[in-house]
């Protein structure tokens, strides 16, 4: 009769995969000064794995190079506990 289908499993469908100009921008500087991921996630309030994916597609696009540090940046990243202030 009709064709058997597979099921597909869509990986990280609750990824945040829409970005405004701003957010790249401040992702972009924050990339370019040496800041870790888990300091841009915190800043642009999503997950690490979710900056991964913005670091991929800015590369793609040319928008950031490569970086001494690669993920972990040069510098340490101060965790902010939004209650508190900042927490080392």
């Amino acid at each position: 009769m009709g064709q058997k289908h597979e099921k597909f499993i869509f990986i990280l469908p609750n990824a945040k995969l829409d970005y405004t100009p701003k957010e790249i921008e401040t992702f972009v500087s924050m990339w370019n000064d040496g800041q870790p991921i888990s300091a841009i996630a915190e800043k642009l309030y999503i997950q690490k794995y979710e900056v991964g994916l913005l670091v991929m597609h800015c590369n793609l696009e040319g928008f950031i190079q490569h970086r001494y540090g690669g993920l972990r940046g040069t510098k340490p990243h101060k965790w902010i506990n939004r209650h508190k202030g900042v927490v080392k």
